[in-house]
């Protein structure tokens, strides 16, 4: 109870919470912000400052022809060396690689020659099968019967127009 006591003999000056703000941005000025401001110009220092911007610039165009380091015709025949190099180096790198036959995918192929890339004839290609080969295509096939094959057509192709005669 002694505590309750405590509490109700605090009181807030009036309108303390409403200028609390106002008092203490003054009593922050007066004690951190100086006095004076610390900066003049003297009289007449704008009417007379484009004048002495000009007359600097003025002044500095007159001093002479700066010299580069390096000149431009120097640097591009440079750019264009290492250009060259650079083109060589990359050219000769992947002129030297060989793929083999394992490397390369089938569908790559398959798309190189379907694109009409490589011109494949008859002979060409009959010349890559062997007896062996074609022999065993042929007896690993079983036959279709006229019926069979006409009405796997029939399931199968959309357009029924491209087996028309002519």
């Amino acid at each position: 109870m002694k505590r309750r006591e405590n509490i109700d003999k605090f009181k807030v000056p009036t309108n303390y919470f409403d200028e609390f703000e106002n008092h203490l941005l003054n009593k922050i000025n007066e004690e951190v912000l100086p006095k004076n401001i610390g900066f003049k110009t003297p009289t007449g220092y704008f009417n007379k400052l484009d004048f002495n911007i000009k007359r600097k610039n003025n002044s500095r165009l007159k001093e002479g022809k700066l010299i580069p380091v390096v000149s431009k015709k120097t640097f591009m025949y440079a750019a264009s060396i290492a250009a060259m190099v650079l083109l060589v180096f990359s050219v000769l790198k992947d002129a030297t690689r060989v793929y083999t036959l394992e490397e390369i995918e089938i569908s790559s192929i398959e798309n190189f020659i379907n694109e009409g890339n490589i011109q494949l004839k008859q002979h060409e290609i009959s010349i890559l099968f062997t007896d062996e080969i074609l022999n065993n295509i042929t007896s690993n096939q079983s036959r279709l019967s006229g019926n069979q094959l006409e009405n796997y057509l029939l399931e199968n192709i959309n357009d029924l127009n491209a087996l028309l005669p002519y």
